[in-house]
């Protein structure tokens, strides 16, 4: 019995798909695994060639690769694509060796089938899967948690830091998380714990050492142990806008403030107190003062109010406006180009001034010197500082300019009684900038909110009208309802324009936006009870409203208006998540809810205005965000 022949009855009973050729490829036998997976009986494999057997694209893969005379016993191995009995085709890995006779010349090739379908399926998955997270805009990160080291990221995570990918996973958490500790881990562990996943705000540094604000978001899953799931996104614009919105914000309470120390004034010494004591408790700026020019000997500049953490550094001050005397500290630099002039940060102007080494030692980083003009004549300076550098950016010192306008206008008032008329006037312009400046600042993050806002004004100023209430509570109204979604700055934009059902978490979340927009505006003295209106303008007659569950009378009148306006505009207008309903299903809406959720009074006169008086009312045509 030749070495072939009997390797061929050997191989029958193996529980594998395994086959062996003669030298020239014609099969010799075969396992019954084999004859069940190919579907080709015995009888009918030996002694034929795979081109015999099957089409020529299965026979190539059948037929594999062939045995050479002189090849030696190493084992070839090749992948390729087979079709199985059912018709089911699949990857298969395909393990082939020469054997050899008695006296060791080459018999043939004996060879295994190995299924490795389901693994090239997993290979084709995790490569897809591997494209989809290295397309991902935030960097994704795998953490071992016993040991806080890298076991894999995308490709975001570690080029946006400027390793490569052998570097970045050689590296701890600490690497690039200076804030990262022992504490922090276990932080995450506990909330993990608790409610499967971590949010937090943290930094991540570079390999250059720069540092960028991140967003951490930590999950926890487990295959053959635990790991972490890393997700860390980028904010520093996020940051930026906060930072800026944040500064544009105190400005406009220290321009609050100054406008009402300008109406409250009745000389010039208690202009300066109130208007340096409002910049620094309304504005949180460490210290301001007002300054004289005056034309004396010295050229001198006269300090004659001031406020906050400026005794040391005003005691013995002895600012001079002469021009050409060197090093020039900002107020002088002020008088003369009459223009703002700003100090970034105090550590790093010139080096030799003497200013500049008092203005460090008292903790003073950044200064702001603004001029106070009659005509082009600069007759004084409102100088501001603050702790951190680059506090003074162009929004905030827009804001400011306009608080050195009106401390000007008030001082020339001031200095002409006969002007105290038109000082109201300006009073009033100066409120209304400022709700026009908070109003604005709404849109910059959510137009539609806006839009919605001036329509709600519109309608309620109406109403007001048609209820007789006089010129100046409606102003008052006016006020109120034009920033009325204020809060909503507070939420994210996400929710705001969400085009679907909320869930309760969210809706939660934006039935915050009321007290919100009250915390926003608190602090600003108005000659209304603006924040209150804003805090009350979802409460319900019938004490089905939040935040606080009010009822009746215990509801401005004002904010019961608004209610039913914003309800009437938003029901009217479009929104992602519906269209809308048209003014006449919020007209039957409102009247449904008369004497109950909504004031009968306010009601009636929204129904007068429209069924009788045929008033109109724009509402926005623009899908816009959630009314609350």
């Amino acid at each position: 019995m030749s070495a072939a022949v009997l390797l061929a009855k050997l191989i029958r009973t193996i529980p594998s798909p395994v086959f062996c050729k003669d030298m020239s490829g014609r099969y010799l036998g075969c396992s019954n695994v084999f004859e069940t997976f190919c579907g080709v009986k015995r009888g009918a494999l030996i002694g034929k060639t795979p081109y015999e057997l099957w089409p020529k694209d299965l026979a190539d893969a059948y037929a594999a690769t062939r045995g050479s005379p002189g090849a030696k016993q190493d084992v070839q191995r090749q992948e390729v694509i087979i079709q199985s009995a059912d018709g089911v085709r699949h990857d298969v890995l395909v393990h082939q060796a020469v054997f050899f006779d008695f006296s060791g010349a080459p018999a043939g090739v004996i060879g295994a089938l190995v299924d490795v379908t389901e693994h090239k399926h997993a290979e084709r998955s995790l490569l897809l899967f591997r494209n989809l997270i290295d397309r991902s805009n935030d960097a994704i990160e795998v953490v071992d948690p016993e040991t806080y080291r890298f076991i894999d990221a995308n490709i975001k995570a570690f080029q946006d830091l400027g390793y490569s990918r052998e570097e970045f996973l050689s590296m701890h958490v600490r690497d690039i998380d200076p804030l990262f500790d022992r504490a922090m881990g276990e932080r995450i562990e506990a909330q993990l714990r608790e409610s499967g996943s971590s949010i937090f705000e943290s930094v991540h540094r570079r390999k250059d050492g720069s540092t960028f604000p991140v967003e951490i978001n930590v999950a926890r899953f487990r295959l053959d142990r635990s790991y972490q799931v890393v997700i860390a996104r980028d904010i520093t614009e996020r940051k930026r806008q906060e930072y800026a919105l944040s500064h544009a914000n105190r400005a406009l309470r220290a321009l609050s403030g100054g406008n009402s120390a300008l109406a409250h004034a009745q000389n010039e010494e208690q202009l300066y107190a109130g208007i340096t004591r409002s910049i620094v408790e309304m504005g949180g700026y460490r210290l301001a003062w007002v300054g004289l020019v005056e034309h004396d000997e010295d050229q001198s500049v006269r300090i004659v109010g001031h406020a906050g953490d400026g005794a040391v550094y005003l005691e013995s001050a002895r600012i001079s406006w002469r021009p050409g005397s060197a090093p020039m500290d900002p107020p002088c630099r002020c008088v003369n180009s009459g223009s703002a002039e700003v100090v970034r940060d105090t550590t790093e102007d010139i080096a030799d001034a003497p200013w500049r080494t008092k203005a460090v030692t008292c903790g003073f980083r950044s200064i702001a010197a603004l001029p106070l003009k009659d005509g082009p004549a600069v007759f004084g300076v409102l100088v501001m500082y603050a702790a951190d550098a680059d506090a003074f950016d162009q929004d905030e010192m827009a804001l400011l300019g306009e608080l050195a306008g009106e401390l000007s206008y008030g001082i020339r008032a001031l200095r002409t009684r006969t002007q105290h008329e038109a000082n109201l006037r300006q009073l009033g312009r100066s409120l209304e900038a400022t709700v026009q400046a908070l109003a604005n600042t709404v849109e910059l993050r959510d137009p539609y909110t806006a839009g919605h806002q001036r329509c709600v004004t519109e309608l309620a100023v109406a109403i007001a009208s048609e209820l007789g209430l006089d010129s100046d509570r409606i102003q008052g109204l006016r006020l109120a309802a034009n920033i009325h979604d204020i809060g909503k700055l507070s939420l994210p934009a996400e929710i705001l324009s969400k085009p679907g059902k909320l869930t309760s978490t969210e809706y939660a979340l934006i039935k915050t936006h009321a007290e919100a927009g009250r915390d926003i505006v608190k602090d600003i003295e108005f000659p209304w009870p603006i924040a209150e209106m804003i805090w009350q303008h979802h409460e319900r007659c019938d004490g089905t409203g939040y935040p606080r569950g009010l009822s009746g009378d215990q509801i401005l009148l004002e904010a019961r208006i608004i209610a039913v306006a914003d309800v009437v505009e938003a029901m009217a207008s479009h929104r992602p998540y519906r269209a809308g309903k048209g003014m006449e299903a919020a007209l039957d809406e409102i009247t449904r809810s008369r004497g109950t959720t909504f004031d009968a009074g306010v009601i009636d006169a929204c129904l007068t205005l429209f069924r009788e008086k045929n008033f109109q009312l724009q509402v926005a045509r623009l899908y816009g965000s959630r009314p609350g």
